[in-house]
C-alpha cells in the first residue's frame, strides 16, 4: 500500500538574488521572487512530498519503512534509499512506488549509474563491517561489493567526476576507490557529516550535521568558508544540517532536520536556501499539518525529469552531461548515432566504438547534446 493525500503548495515567500537578506527574507522581494518546485523528504512522518509554489499539482505519499536520498533516474521518476534495505522508484506524477527492491540491510544511500546499475551504500551491510558499498545490475543482482572497514555513520554517499566515493564518516570526509582504498581524507571540526558534494575547482561542500552548517573544505584539507550556524534567526532553529544540493546559480539549498518521529513540524524552518555570499534569501516554511521533520531536499527547477541526472560536478545535470571520468567529446566532433543490438537503442560511437556509458533510446539521443 502506498497512500496518497493530494496537497496544494502553500504560498511561501522568496527573495531575488539582488536582495541582501542576511537573516530573513523581506516581504519586499517576494511579489516578484522566483518559486520553487521541489521534493521534500519527510523523515519524521516517513513521507515524500512534492511541493510546487507556482501552484502546480503536488502529493505526499507514504514510504513504507521510511527513506533517506533522492536521485533523478529518467522516466519522471526519483530513486529514494530505502531504509528498510534496497531503493525505491516514485513516479514523479503520482507519488506511487513503481519499483522496490528491499532486504539488503541498513541501506542509507542509493545511486543510480548510467548504465542501469545501482549502488547501495550503508552500515554493515552484507555481512561486512564498517561502511559497505553494494553494486546491483540493472537486474538487481548483487556484482560487487566495497568495504571501508573501521567506518561508520554513513549517510549519504555520492561519486565525484573520477568515479570515486564521496561520503562522510563522524567528522571525516572520506573520498574512495571502488576498491575501499581511501584516496583523500579531511576533518571538519565537530561535525557529522551528512552529505558531501566534490566541485569542478576541486572544493568539497559538506553539511555538518548538529552544527547546522554548510562547510566548504579545499584539497588541502583547509575550511575555506562556513554558512548557516548561529547566525541564523532564533525562529529558524537551526538544528541539524541534512541533504544540500548545489543550484545552477551558485545557491545553496539545504534540509534544516529537527527530531526523529511525528509532531515537530512546529519546529524551525525546514528548508533554507542561501546565495554565494552566504545570505539567507528564501525559506519554507513547512505546514505541520503535513510534515514533520524534514531530512531530504530535491529542488525540480529547470531539471527534465524524464532523464536520469547525477551530482558528480556538483550540480545536478544528465547523465549525458556528466564527466564520468574523462571528458565527452565536443558537439562540432560528435560522430554519427548508430544502433546497438536491439533496434531501439542508440549510442554515441567515441573512438570507433560506443561508449556504453551514452546509450539512450533514440528520443533521448535525439534531445540531449553532451556538455560543450
Amino acid at each position: 500500500m502506498n497512500p496518497r493525500i493530494v496537497l496544494s503548495a502553500p504560498a511561501l515567500v522568496v527573495a531575488l538574488a539582488c536582495c541582501i537578506c542576511p537573516l530573513a527574507v523581506p516581504a519586499s522581494c517576494a511579489a516578484s521572487a522566483p518559486r520553487h518546485r521541489m521534493l521534500l523528504q519527510d523523515e519524521g512522518n516517513a513521507m515524500l512530498h512534492l511541493v510546487d509554489e507556482k501552484g502546480g499539482p503536488g502529493w505526499s505519499a507514504s514510504l513504507p519503512g521510511n527513506a533517506r536520498d533522492l536521485q533523478l533516474i529518467g522516466g519522471d521518476r526519483v530513486l529514494a534509499a530505502a531504509m528498510g534495505g534496497g531503493y525505491f522508484e516514485i513516479g514523479l506524477a503520482d507519488g506511487l512506488i513503481k519499483k522496490q527492491k528491499l532486504g539488503l540491510g541498513a541501506v542509507q544511500s542509493a545511486r543510480r549509474l548510467p548504465d542501469g546499475h545501482t549502488l547501495l551504500a550503508g552500515n554493515d551491510l552484507d555481512g561486512s563491517q564498517g561502511i559497505v558499498v553494494l553494486d546491483l545490475d540493472a537486474s538487481d543482482k548483487q556484482v560487487g561489493k566495497t568495504v571501508l572497514p573501521g567506518l561508520g555513520t554513513l549517510r549519504l554517499m555520492r561519486l565525484t567526476a573520477s568515479g570515486h566515493l564521496l561520503f562522510g564518516s563522524g567528522a571525516n570526509l572520506i573520498e574512495a576507490d571502488r576498491q575501499g582504498n581511501i584516496l583523500w581524507q579531511a576533518q571538519v571540526p565537530d561535525a557529522v557529516i551528512y552529505k558531501a558534494l566534490r566541485l569542478k575547482n576541486g572544493n568539497t561542500w559538506a553539511t555538518t550535521g548538529y552544527s547546522a552548517t554548510l562547510t566548504l573544505v579545499s584539497p588541502d584539507k583547509k575550511i575555506l568558508r562556513t554558512v548557516g550556524g548561529t547566525t541564523l534567526a532564533k525562529e529558524i532553529n537551526p538544528h541539524f544540517f541534512a541533504d544540500f544540493q548545489c543550484l545552477a546559480n551558485g545557491n545553496l539549498v539545504v534540509a534544516n532536520w529537527q527530531n526523529h518521529g511525528p509532531g515537530h513540524g512546529a519546529e524551525g524552518i525546514q528548508a533554507l536556501e542561501f546565495d554565494s555570499t552566504g545570505a539567507l534569501v528564501w525559506q519554507y516554511q513547512q505546514d505541520p499539518a503535513k510534515i514533520s521533520s524534514l531530512h531530504g531536499i530535491l529542488i525540480l527547477d529547470g531539471l527534465d525529469t524524464r532523464l536520469g541526472h547525477d551530482e558528480r560536478d556538483g550540480i545536478q545535470v544528465p547523465w549525458a552531461s556528466v564527466t564520468l571520468g574523462r571528458p565527452m567529446p565536443s558537439r562540432s566532433s560528435l560522430p554519427l548515432l548508430s544502433a546497438r543490438t536491439a533496434p531501439s537503442e542508440f549510442g554515441l560511437r567515441i573512438d570507433g566504438r560506443i561508449d556504453p556509458r551514452t546509450r539512450f533510446s533514440l528520443g533521448d539521443a535525439l534531445r540531449v547534446s553532451p556538455r560543450p
